[in-house]
Protein backbone atom coordinates (compact mmCIF):
# COMPACT_ATOMS: atom_id res chain seq x y z
CA UNK A 1 0.00 0.00 0.00
CA UNK A 2 2.87 2.37 0.78
CA UNK A 3 4.37 1.78 -2.65
CA UNK A 4 1.02 2.30 -4.36
CA UNK A 5 0.43 5.54 -2.47
CA UNK A 6 3.89 6.92 -3.28
CA UNK A 7 3.54 5.97 -6.95
CA UNK A 8 0.19 7.73 -7.30
CA UNK A 9 1.47 10.84 -5.54
CA UNK A 10 4.53 11.00 -7.81
CA UNK A 11 2.49 10.46 -10.96
CA UNK A 12 -0.01 13.19 -9.99
CA UNK A 13 2.61 15.88 -10.48
CA UNK A 14 4.68 16.25 -7.33
CA UNK A 15 7.75 14.55 -8.86
CA UNK A 16 9.89 15.37 -11.91
CA UNK A 17 8.71 13.92 -15.22
CA UNK A 18 11.75 11.65 -15.47
CA UNK A 19 10.90 10.18 -12.09
CA UNK A 20 7.30 9.59 -13.15
CA UNK A 21 8.36 7.80 -16.32
CA UNK A 22 10.78 5.63 -14.39
CA UNK A 23 8.13 4.78 -11.81
CA UNK A 24 5.69 3.67 -14.51
CA UNK A 25 8.10 1.11 -15.94
CA UNK A 26 7.60 -1.51 -13.26
CA UNK A 27 5.10 -1.84 -10.44
CA UNK A 28 6.18 -4.91 -8.43
CA UNK A 29 3.19 -4.85 -6.08
CA UNK A 30 0.73 -4.89 -8.99
CA UNK A 31 2.68 -7.57 -10.85
CA UNK A 32 2.59 -9.59 -7.64
CA UNK A 33 -1.18 -9.24 -7.44
CA UNK A 34 -1.52 -10.30 -11.07
CA UNK A 35 0.68 -13.35 -10.47
CA UNK A 36 -1.38 -14.26 -7.41
CA UNK A 37 -4.61 -13.88 -9.41
CA UNK A 38 -3.32 -16.08 -12.25
CA UNK A 39 -2.13 -18.68 -9.75
CA UNK A 40 -5.53 -18.75 -8.03
CA UNK A 41 -7.33 -19.29 -11.34
CA UNK A 42 -5.06 -22.21 -12.31
CA UNK A 43 -4.98 -23.89 -8.90
CA UNK A 44 -8.71 -23.68 -8.29
CA UNK A 45 -9.77 -24.75 -11.77
CA UNK A 46 -7.23 -27.52 -12.34
CA UNK A 47 -6.82 -29.11 -8.91
CA UNK A 48 -9.75 -28.03 -6.75
CA UNK A 49 -12.52 -27.94 -9.35
CA UNK A 50 -13.89 -24.66 -8.02
CA UNK A 51 -14.16 -21.04 -9.08
CA UNK A 52 -11.50 -18.81 -7.52
CA UNK A 53 -11.39 -15.09 -6.87
CA UNK A 54 -8.55 -14.63 -9.34
CA UNK A 55 -10.65 -12.93 -12.01
CA UNK A 56 -12.02 -10.53 -9.40
CA UNK A 57 -8.45 -9.47 -8.60
CA UNK A 58 -7.82 -8.71 -12.27
CA UNK A 59 -10.98 -6.58 -12.43
CA UNK A 60 -9.98 -4.70 -9.29
CA UNK A 61 -6.43 -4.04 -10.53
CA UNK A 62 -7.79 -2.87 -13.90
CA UNK A 63 -10.12 -0.45 -12.13
CA UNK A 64 -7.23 0.88 -10.07
CA UNK A 65 -4.85 1.36 -12.98
CA UNK A 66 -7.25 2.73 -15.58
CA UNK A 67 -9.05 5.09 -13.22
CA UNK A 68 -5.72 6.48 -12.02
CA UNK A 69 -4.49 7.01 -15.58
CA UNK A 70 -7.70 8.70 -16.69
CA UNK A 71 -7.90 10.88 -13.60
CA UNK A 72 -4.37 12.17 -14.14
CA UNK A 73 -5.15 12.80 -17.80
CA UNK A 74 -8.29 14.71 -16.76
CA UNK A 75 -6.29 16.85 -14.33
CA UNK A 76 -3.95 17.71 -17.19
CA UNK A 77 -7.05 18.76 -19.14
CA UNK A 78 -7.40 16.10 -21.82
CA UNK A 79 -8.09 12.39 -22.27
CA UNK A 80 -6.53 11.12 -25.49
CA UNK A 81 -8.84 8.32 -26.56
CA UNK A 82 -6.98 7.10 -29.66
CA UNK A 83 -3.64 6.38 -27.91
CA UNK A 84 -5.45 4.90 -24.90
CA UNK A 85 -7.58 2.50 -26.92
CA UNK A 86 -4.69 1.86 -29.33
CA UNK A 87 -2.47 0.61 -26.51
CA UNK A 88 -5.20 -1.65 -25.22
CA UNK A 89 -5.90 -3.02 -28.70
CA UNK A 90 -2.24 -3.82 -29.33
CA UNK A 91 -1.87 -5.44 -25.93
CA UNK A 92 -5.00 -7.60 -25.95
CA UNK A 93 -6.17 -8.31 -29.47
CA UNK A 94 -3.24 -10.11 -31.19
CA UNK A 95 -2.91 -12.81 -28.52
CA UNK A 96 -6.69 -13.14 -28.16
CA UNK A 97 -7.18 -13.42 -31.92
CA UNK A 98 -4.51 -16.13 -32.12
CA UNK A 99 -6.28 -18.20 -29.47
CA UNK A 100 -9.67 -17.66 -31.13
CA UNK A 101 -8.47 -18.72 -34.59
CA UNK A 102 -6.66 -21.82 -33.29
CA UNK A 103 -9.64 -22.79 -31.14
CA UNK A 104 -12.03 -22.41 -34.08
CA UNK A 105 -9.81 -24.70 -36.17
CA UNK A 106 -9.65 -27.28 -33.40
CA UNK A 107 -13.44 -27.12 -33.03
CA UNK A 108 -13.91 -27.95 -36.71
CA UNK A 109 -11.60 -30.93 -36.40
CA UNK A 110 -12.81 -32.49 -33.15
CA UNK A 111 -16.21 -31.19 -32.12
CA UNK A 112 -19.33 -32.97 -33.45
CA UNK A 113 -21.25 -31.13 -36.14
CA UNK A 114 -24.20 -30.30 -33.90
CA UNK A 115 -21.83 -28.12 -31.83
CA UNK A 116 -20.51 -26.07 -34.75
CA UNK A 117 -23.24 -23.42 -34.93
CA UNK A 118 -23.14 -22.68 -31.21
CA UNK A 119 -19.34 -22.61 -31.27
CA UNK A 120 -19.36 -20.21 -34.24
CA UNK A 121 -21.62 -17.87 -32.27
CA UNK A 122 -19.22 -17.89 -29.37
CA UNK A 123 -16.16 -17.44 -31.57
CA UNK A 124 -17.76 -14.28 -32.98
CA UNK A 125 -18.81 -13.16 -29.50
CA UNK A 126 -15.28 -13.63 -28.19
CA UNK A 127 -13.73 -11.73 -31.09
CA UNK A 128 -16.13 -8.81 -30.52
CA UNK A 129 -15.85 -8.88 -26.72
CA UNK A 130 -19.40 -9.83 -25.77
CA UNK A 131 -18.82 -13.50 -24.96
CA UNK A 132 -19.98 -12.96 -21.37
CA UNK A 133 -23.39 -11.82 -22.63
CA UNK A 134 -23.57 -14.79 -25.00
CA UNK A 135 -22.92 -17.11 -22.07
CA UNK A 136 -25.37 -15.18 -19.89
CA UNK A 137 -28.06 -15.68 -22.53
CA UNK A 138 -27.17 -19.37 -22.87
CA UNK A 139 -27.45 -19.81 -19.11
CA UNK A 140 -31.22 -19.29 -19.48
CA UNK A 141 -31.46 -21.33 -22.72
CA UNK A 142 -32.37 -24.96 -22.00
CA UNK A 143 -30.89 -26.29 -25.26
CA UNK A 144 -27.64 -24.36 -24.85
CA UNK A 145 -27.31 -25.54 -21.26
CA UNK A 146 -27.25 -29.12 -22.47
CA UNK A 147 -24.77 -28.67 -25.30
CA UNK A 148 -21.68 -29.04 -23.10
CA UNK A 149 -19.08 -26.56 -21.94
CA UNK A 150 -17.92 -24.04 -24.53
CA UNK A 151 -14.31 -24.01 -25.74
CA UNK A 152 -14.53 -20.19 -25.66
CA UNK A 153 -16.00 -20.00 -22.18
CA UNK A 154 -12.99 -18.42 -20.50
CA UNK A 155 -13.22 -15.41 -22.82
CA UNK A 156 -16.09 -14.13 -20.68
CA UNK A 157 -13.72 -12.26 -18.35
CA UNK A 158 -11.70 -10.74 -21.19
CA UNK A 159 -14.97 -9.57 -22.75
CA UNK A 160 -15.91 -7.73 -19.56
CA UNK A 161 -12.45 -6.16 -19.45
CA UNK A 162 -12.84 -5.00 -23.06
CA UNK A 163 -16.22 -3.45 -22.29
CA UNK A 164 -14.70 -1.70 -19.29
CA UNK A 165 -11.85 -0.27 -21.39
CA UNK A 166 -14.42 1.11 -23.82
CA UNK A 167 -16.93 2.59 -21.38
CA UNK A 168 -14.74 3.84 -18.52
CA UNK A 169 -12.85 6.55 -20.47
CA UNK A 170 -16.14 7.84 -21.87
CA UNK A 171 -17.64 7.99 -18.38
CA UNK A 172 -14.71 9.88 -16.88
CA UNK A 173 -14.52 12.24 -19.86
CA UNK A 174 -18.23 13.02 -19.43
CA UNK A 175 -17.73 13.73 -15.72
CA UNK A 176 -14.77 15.96 -16.55
CA UNK A 177 -16.89 17.96 -19.01
CA UNK A 178 -19.68 18.30 -16.44
CA UNK A 179 -17.35 19.27 -13.60
CA UNK A 180 -15.66 22.16 -15.39
CA UNK A 181 -18.60 24.53 -16.06
CA UNK A 182 -20.13 23.89 -12.63
CA UNK A 183 -16.83 24.30 -10.79
CA UNK A 184 -17.01 20.86 -9.24
CA UNK A 185 -13.89 19.26 -7.80
CA UNK A 186 -13.07 16.43 -10.20
CA UNK A 187 -11.80 14.05 -7.53
CA UNK A 188 -14.91 14.53 -5.40
CA UNK A 189 -17.14 14.14 -8.45
CA UNK A 190 -15.45 10.87 -9.39
CA UNK A 191 -15.57 9.60 -5.83
CA UNK A 192 -19.30 10.31 -5.66
CA UNK A 193 -20.11 8.63 -8.96
CA UNK A 194 -17.86 5.61 -8.37
CA UNK A 195 -19.29 5.14 -4.88
CA UNK A 196 -22.80 5.11 -6.37
CA UNK A 197 -21.74 2.61 -9.05
CA UNK A 198 -20.06 0.46 -6.43
CA UNK A 199 -23.11 0.36 -4.16
CA UNK A 200 -25.63 -0.13 -6.97
CA UNK A 201 -23.67 -2.87 -8.74
CA UNK A 202 -22.86 -4.75 -5.54
CA UNK A 203 -26.51 -4.67 -4.44
CA UNK A 204 -27.62 -5.84 -7.89
CA UNK A 205 -25.01 -8.61 -7.84
CA UNK A 206 -26.19 -9.92 -4.47
CA UNK A 207 -29.84 -9.83 -5.53
CA UNK A 208 -29.36 -11.36 -8.97
CA UNK A 209 -27.11 -14.11 -7.61
CA UNK A 210 -29.96 -15.20 -5.38
CA UNK A 211 -32.46 -15.05 -8.26
CA UNK A 212 -30.37 -16.47 -11.13
CA UNK A 213 -26.78 -17.32 -10.25
CA UNK A 214 -25.56 -18.43 -13.73
CA UNK A 215 -26.90 -15.26 -15.37
CA UNK A 216 -25.45 -13.11 -12.59
CA UNK A 217 -22.02 -14.72 -12.96
CA UNK A 218 -21.58 -13.59 -16.58
CA UNK A 219 -23.45 -10.29 -16.30
CA UNK A 220 -21.25 -7.21 -16.80
CA UNK A 221 -23.39 -5.09 -14.49
CA UNK A 222 -22.79 -7.41 -11.53
CA UNK A 223 -19.03 -6.86 -11.98
CA UNK A 224 -18.96 -3.06 -12.16
CA UNK A 225 -18.50 -2.76 -8.40
CA UNK A 226 -15.09 -4.48 -8.65
CA UNK A 227 -13.78 -1.96 -11.18
CA UNK A 228 -15.36 0.88 -9.18
CA UNK A 229 -13.71 -0.30 -5.96
CA UNK A 230 -10.32 -0.30 -7.68
CA UNK A 231 -11.06 3.21 -8.94
CA UNK A 232 -12.01 4.41 -5.46
CA UNK A 233 -8.70 3.12 -4.14
CA UNK A 234 -6.81 4.88 -6.93
CA UNK A 235 -8.44 8.19 -5.97
CA UNK A 236 -7.85 7.87 -2.23
CA UNK A 237 -4.74 5.79 -1.58
CA UNK A 238 -2.37 8.79 -1.76
CA UNK A 239 -4.20 10.17 1.29
CA UNK A 240 -4.05 7.00 3.37
CA UNK A 241 -1.08 6.98 5.75
CA UNK A 242 -0.30 3.83 7.72
CA UNK A 243 2.70 2.89 9.85
CA UNK A 244 4.99 0.61 7.86
CA UNK A 245 4.46 -2.36 10.16
CA UNK A 246 0.69 -2.02 9.85
CA UNK A 247 0.90 -1.75 6.05
CA UNK A 248 2.97 -4.94 5.91
CA UNK A 249 0.55 -6.81 8.20
CA UNK A 250 -2.46 -5.56 6.22
CA UNK A 251 -0.81 -6.62 2.96
CA UNK A 252 -0.19 -10.17 4.12
CA UNK A 253 -3.69 -10.42 5.57
CA UNK A 254 -4.95 -9.38 2.15
CA UNK A 255 -2.93 -12.12 0.46
CA UNK A 256 -4.29 -14.73 2.90
CA UNK A 257 -7.82 -13.42 2.33
CA UNK A 258 -7.50 -13.68 -1.44
CA UNK A 259 -6.05 -17.19 -1.31
CA UNK A 260 -8.71 -18.45 1.07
Amino acid sequence: MTTLRQSLREESGSAPLSSVRQQRKFRPELQGLRALAAGLVVVYHVWLGRVSGGVDVFFFVSGFLITGQLFRASVRGRIEFRPFWGRMFKRLFPAALTVIVVSAGVALLWLPEHRWIQTAKEVLASALYYENWQLAADSTDYLAQHSGASIMQHFWSLSIQGQFYLVWPLLIALLMLLARPFGWNLRITLLTVLSSLFAGSLAYSVWLTEVNQPFAYFNSLTRVWEFALGGLLALTIDRVVLPRWLAVVAGWLGVVGLAS
